[in-house]
């Protein structure tokens, strides 16, 4: 089930894996009620990465971890760290392991698009998230489609590395913040899902 908003690729890719593609709805939410519905009369299983606990836990156990140590193996700790707010798992998670170890010495943002945009992989959180009920997340900054692609384009010109749309997303809601704090950005996503948006952004500054 693909919303017919998604990237191109995303069919390409199903359809590479041997799957079947179903298109319908405007996001990811419009198909939730039909994905449990196939579920239930095909006895399959629907994971519901939106409600499901074990996002959280995922990213509790391995994600936060990782950065934690890491950073720890420099002798550093982040003063806040930034994430994009799409199921809400790789946040909850990070937000509660940090805070827990470190309480609020630690700024968790969340990032989402701003009202009039749409960003790929992540979504406005206007009607709740069952995934961020029970963790802090000091603040939330509304970032732009446009400002998100610059996002991809200025990482890859500085730095070589291919982020995504949400990752761009993540560096936009960075550059309305950043100061000399030690700041984590997650970045969830890579560019090959977005090559055909980011052809048409570049052609279209060039004319």
């Amino acid at each position: 089930f693909i919303p017919i908003t998604a990237p191109r690729v995303y069919k390409v890719l199903v359809k590479l894996l041997g799957g079947d593609v179903i298109e319908g709805g405007n996001s990811t939410n419009d198909l939730i009620p039909l994905v449990k519905k196939f579920a239930e009369i095909s006895n399959s299983l629907h994971l519901n990465q939106f409600s499901n606990p074990l996002n959280v836990i995922a990213h509790y156990q391995t994600t936060a971890r990782e950065i934690d140590e890491q950073l720890n193996s420099v002798g550093k700790t982040p003063a806040r760290i930034i994430a994009t707010m799409g199921t809400g798992g790789h946040l909850a998670g990070i937000s509660k392991y940090f805070k827990g170890k470190y309480g609020d010495e630690i700024e968790i943002i969340g990032v989402q698009p701003s009202k009039d945009s749409r960003i790929p992989g992540i979504k406005r959180q206007d009607n709740g998230n069952d995934l961020l009920k029970e963790v802090k997340v000091d603040r939330v900054i509304d970032v732009s489609f446009e400002e998100s692609i610059q996002g991809v384009i200025n990482v890859a010109r500085n730095s070589g590395i291919l982020i995504g749309l949400s990752s761009g997303a993540t560096v936009a809601a960075y550059d309305k913040v950043k100061d000399s704090k030690t700041t984590v950005l997650i970045f969830p996503d890579d560019l090959f899902k977005y090559v055909d948006i980011i052809e048409e952004t570049l052609k279209d500054n060039s004319e």
